[in-house]
């Protein structure tokens, strides 16, 4: 298996190289490689997150609140990868349960509403599975209370979630969108502090 991935890996860096030029652009590519490796293998994401809990609705009365946001986080998600489109309702709703997750310092309410907004078109009718929606619920909370975290943190926070969405058959362009959502969300929620 690892044969396979540095043979990938090898051939995408080399066309890479002949098509795009710069380096970094090749560095970039790379990184994504190794971030849907990673999310595919079931490696954890870079920084610790409280997950959700996997079935809330047996516990629920012991939840504290904001596991309780966390669960309502993961079924909207779930939600919306149920249906190939997304209504209004459950894009506000989404905002909503977004910044009920943020705890202390939050970000502006449009911030959110962006995100919620391309977060629901993204996934609107992909497979994702319940592994790869917890794991992006993870995510979402660590960047939603990122007011004590580092900025390299953030950088592989938000890459992880931008390969979650890859490998859930997102279009690499609007998962790139995402994750430059949550690094906005991020920066707004160290600013409040």
């Amino acid at each position: 298996m690892k044969q396979v991935v540095l043979f990938s890996l090898g051939f995408a860096l080399g066309a890479g190289i002949a098509l795009a030029g710069p380096e970094t652009i090749v560095k970039q590519r790379a990184k994504e490689l190794r971030d849907q490796h990673n999310v595919r293998q079931g490696v954890p994401p870079p920084a610790p997150a409280q997950p959700a809990p996997a079935n809330p609705a047996k516990s629920a009365p012991a939840l504290s609140s904001a596991q309780q946001s966390l669960a309502r986080l993961q079924a909207d998600l779930a939600a919306i990868t149920a249906k190939p489109q997304v209504s209004l309702e459950q894009k506000q709703q989404l905002t909503k349960d977004l910044m009920a997750v943020a705890q202390g310092s939050k970000p502006s309410h449009e911030t959110i509403a962006k995100l919620a907004n391309d977060l629901a078109q993204t996934l609107a009718g992909k497979n994702v599975g319940a592994a790869e929606r917890t794991r992006l619920v993870q995510d979402l909370n660590t960047i939603l209370n990122s007011s004590n975290i580092s900025q390299t943190q953030v950088q592989s926070i938000a890459s992880d979630a931008q390969a979650i969405l890859q490998v859930s058959g997102v279009k690499r362009g609007e998962a790139v969108n995402v994750a430059s959502d949550l690094r906005i969300v991020a920066l707004e929620v160290q600013r409040g502090q």
